[in-house]
């Protein structure tokens, strides 16, 4: 039982722990894709570009204080509080509420968590949620879904995060020894199911304006990735047959343009007006119906016809995700001055350069990221994997890893250019693994050291 005076040292320690973040990343940074779900908050008129959600989240956040301080003060004590409630099974609150701390401002969690983006939001209920669904009181338990249902709502593909933190942790039982296994299973992955549902009806229910932008974005970069890895020339009659009713911006020599032009770490330039537009299309995915479902159907047969060629291509976009090119991965450390300063304005924000001491610590984390590879995904696969064996007798880090692993793993398909933020769970996954397993290690060598 914590004592009064524990319980307001530990309060105060997790609150200097997030006033010093916050001051680092006061007042929290914007990019393009912050600024269009921040108008859509404002308009009050959702699309799903983005997970609707987070707009209306946003939306009510802004009416307590305009811009994107909220925001970050909502994602990171929600990271804060989770990390602390997975850390205090293995030490005591205080030293838990220290470590979860230097968790919250270590190099590779910190640089994405100032940052204003629906992938903070679901990292941070992620970790609530898995913190609460370890607690012994069923009524926390049925919170942390609460809290996985929020992080589902806000991400697309965070199901693939879900799944393993409900299925290995979730119980309706006092403790988990007394259900029978398969019963147990059936039933959390039942929750699984019950959150993953409730998440995307919500997010449909609040929908005002449905765009297609896949149709825009990974779907252009799929078909021209997997033609550009087709070895044998394709002529132009037979390219302008797969490829019928897609919006083609070229017309001559096909094949050997998107060759040309192929880039496996980004598609912008394939859509964007210019010389090396491929396809008539908005990068707001708001295209015609005609052009949606062209695109639609003319990225099915090229797969179906080349899935060699395509495995090829979304290995090489998972290999960028992984950062085990030469390329360090997208916004890895974004500072001030790389907000988009025209789109702030028109929201009305000030994009006020960053103060000394802020300057300081971006000029840390630009130099770890570009001087080292702290920031590269791969070592985080390899961590967690290395940890996967030592987690026996420890469900709580054992569901962090395979969260991070599969989350990661849905990348494969999905990814369209290799954002770090797209990593950014596993990383914390690992991380806080780590420190979990080497915890319970010290505490067991306590308890077995000899008198």
């Amino acid at each position: 039982m914590l004592t009064r005076r524990t319980e307001i040292w530990t309060a105060a320690i997790l609150a200097v722990g997030l006033g010093i973040f916050v001051a680092y990343g006061w007042p929290g940074l914007m990019t393009i894709d912050s600024c269009d779900q921040l108008a859509e908050a404002r308009a009050g008129v959702y699309s799903d570009a983005h997970p609707p959600a987070m707009a209306a989240i946003w939306r009510q956040v802004d009416r307590v204080h305009a811009g994107p301080l909220g925001m970050l003060l909502l994602q990171d004590a929600v990271f804060l509080a989770g990390t602390f409630l997975v850390l205090r099974r293995v030490m005591r609150p205080p030293r838990a509420a220290i470590v979860a701390s230097l968790v919250l401002l270590s190099p590779p969690v910190a640089p994405t968590l100032i940052v204003v983006w629906k992938d903070c939001l679901m990292a941070g209920f992620l970790l609530l949620g898995a913190g609460l669904l370890l607690d012994e009181r069923r009524r926390w338990r049925i919170a942390g879904l609460g809290a996985l249902v929020v992080a589902t709502a806000v991400r697309y593909n965070a199901p693939a995060a879900t799944l393993p933190l409900v299925v290995l942790l979730f119980t309706l039982s006092p403790a988990p020894a007394p259900a029978p296994a398969l019963r147990r299973y059936a039933v959390a992955f039942g929750a699984w199911v019950a959150v993953t549902a409730l998440a995307f009806g919500c997010n449909r229910a609040i929908t005002d304006r449905s765009v297609d932008y896949w149709t825009s974005s990974t779907a252009v970069g799929d078909i021209a990735g997997t033609l550009a890895h087709v070895d044998r020339p394709i002529p132009d009659d037979e390219l302008r047959a797969l490829l019928a009713g897609a919006p083609l911006a070229v017309h001559d020599d096909i094949h050997a343009r998107m060759r040309t032009l192929y880039r496996p770490w980004n598609f912008y330039h394939l859509v964007a007006p210019g010389p090396s537009r491929v396809f008539d299309l908005p990068l707001d995915g708001t295209s015609p119906p005609a052009h949606r479902r062209a695109m639609r159907d003319a990225w099915q047969r090229v797969i179906v016809r080349y899935p060699g060629a395509y495995l090829e291509h979304r290995w090489r976009v998972f290999a960028e995700v992984l950062g085990v090119t030469r390329r360090v991965p997208f916004g890895a450390a974004i500072r001030h001055g790389d907000q988009p300063v025209a789109h702030m304005r028109q929201l009305g924000l000030d994009p006020a350069d960053s103060w000394g001491a802020q300057r300081t610590l971006h000029r840390k984390i630009v130099w770890l990221t570009f001087k080292t590879r702290i920031l590269r995904p791969y070592l985080y696969v390899v961590l967690a994997l290395l940890l996967l064996p030592l987690c026996r007798g420890g469900r709580d880090a054992f569901a962090l890893l395979v969260s991070g692993l599969v989350m990661q793993a849905s990348l494969f398909p999905t990814a369209q250019t290799p954002d770090l933020r797209y990593s950014h769970w596993l990383m914390v996954c690992a991380v806080l693994a780590a420190i979990v397993l080497f915890a319970r290690r010290v505490v067991w060598r306590r308890a077995h050291a000899r008198p």
